[in-house]
């Protein structure tokens, strides 16, 4: 009795977490096609460009990036910063966020570590966020260019986090990125990103989700010697929470230092 209660308790939730996902598909959805029908004469619409994900700066963030703060929402996060954030981030480490939003994973990242840099392509975020986490002495925001991270130094960067933000970038800005981790991130360094999976053709265009796959990531970040630690569309207890419904993956991926490069190099010569 107890085992069906409990197993109907858990479909009631995933029922409920899914129409929460859909919630915040719709009204992404929504806001992207506002954008676009005062933008159409402007630019391509086949996927979200640089210039079309500045569309961010005109949303409204009513909650923050916290829009859909029901209870499986509430399960969902915490769920994922426990599986994702909070192993990761150590007291003396240096963080860097991608596209921070209004700050929705800013708090769990900044109260862990050490420095909190977060950075987006809308100046209307980086303002915000200014303001937001003006009592907090370890963070810093800045805008970029929507490709790279010059204003981060070379192997400084202990740990990468982005979400809700990879899944709208297309390849040659990803593999950009990710050449930029490599770079910043001091070895051993880890990045936890969330990207388009294995999305149908139906996901990608209710999602607006780019042409990047789970496979083809995978490929781009071993490209710039980042060792693919996992892929995941599930994590939690029992796995509860996902990432199934827009198709979409977690990669955690590590920055193989040059001994362990040159290891794995001697070895493969060695058994051919």
């Amino acid at each position: 009795m107890h085992t069906a209660r409990a197993l109907s308790d858990r479909i009631r939730l995933e029922l409920m977490a899914d129409s929460q996902q859909l919630a915040i598909l719709r009204q992404g959805a929504d806001v992207w096609k506002r954008w676009r029908k005062a933008n159409v004469a402007r630019v391509d619409l086949s996927m979200p460009t640089l210039e079309q994900n500045l569309f961010w700066d005109t949303y409204a963030w009513p909650r923050d990036g916290d829009e859909w703060a029901e209870h499986p929402y509430q399960v969902w996060k915490r769920d994922l910063v426990e599986s994702f954030i909070v192993g990761n981030v150590g007291e003396g480490s240096i963080v860097l966020e991608m596209s921070p939003g209004h700050g929705r994973w800013t708090p769990f990242l900044s109260e862990r570590a050490k420095r909190y840099i977060g950075v987006d392509m809308n100046k209307s975020c980086t303002k915000f966020c200014r303001k937001r986490f003006s009592h907090r002495s370890n963070v810093e925001f800045h805008t970029n260019d929507g490709r790279s991270v010059a204003m981060i130094a070379a192997g400084t960067i202990h740990f990468v986090w982005s979400f809700d933000s990879f899944v709208h970038m297309e390849c040659d800005v990803t593999d950009g990125y990710l050449g930029e981790f490599a770079r910043i991130l001091v070895p051993g360094g880890l990045c936890c990103i969330h990207h388009p999976g294995t999305p149908n053709e139906l996901q990608r265009k209710r999602g607006w989700r780019s042409a990047v796959s789970t496979s083809l990531f995978a490929s781009m970040a071993e490209g710039h010697g980042l060792r693919v630690l996992s892929q995941v569309d599930t994590w939690g207890p029992n796995n509860r929470s996902n990432t199934k419904l827009a198709g979409d993956c977690i990669s955690t991926l590590e920055k193989v230092s040059r001994a362990v490069t040159a290891e794995v190099t001697e070895d493969f010569w060695a058994e051919t």
